[in-house]
């Protein structure tokens, strides 16, 4: 399915709207996002590419506004994964999909795309709505996951940094 450009405006005015009596902007994207990525979590809705950008790009300004992450580091990290699995990792674990496969594959360059927009939108409210902040330092464990070999160096559990 074809990302449909209007189709994640869209997307991404209802959510704004569907919160627009929080008076804190910030956390008005927060919620915003959050709806999307409930809405991604129905499987019949899983596979909607154009929710699927909507989706990243209200995380990716959401994160960046809220100063969470710098600008810097999460365009980083798109650009690293190029839209192969690991930036889909990333960038979509938000939002599991009906058997929890929303790791593979890679993202279609207008899904990276909007949320690059995204992005670069939130460090616009971040200089907004938090004027005397500075990005925040690079986070290593920003949205990643690592291997942690056990003790004994027979098995290894998957964890969520954070």
């Amino acid at each position: 399915m074809a990302v449909d450009h209007q189709s994640v405006s869209t997307h991404i005015q209802r959510a704004l709207e569907a919160h627009e009596r929080i008076p804190d902007f910030l956390r008005r994207l927060t919620k915003a996002f959050r709806l999307l990525q409930a809405e991604r979590r129905d499987p019949v809705r899983s596979a909607d590419e154009s929710l699927a950008a909507a989706e990243h790009y209200l995380f990716a300004r959401q994160a960046i506004a809220g100063n969470a992450v710098s600008l810097v580091q999460l365009l980083t990290q798109m650009a690293e994964g190029g839209g192969q699995a690991d930036t889909r990792q990333r960038m979509s674990r938000c939002a599991p999909g009906p058997d929890d496969t929303v790791g593979e594959g890679a993202l279609s360059q207008d899904v990276v795309g909007w949320g690059v927009a995204g992005a670069v939108h939130g460090e616009a409210d971040r200089m907004t709505y938090l004027p005397e902040s500075a990005p925040p330092p690079f986070k290593a464990a920003f949205g990643r996951e690592r291997t942690v070999a056990m003790m004994d160096g027979a098995t290894a559990d998957t964890i969520r940094v954070s």
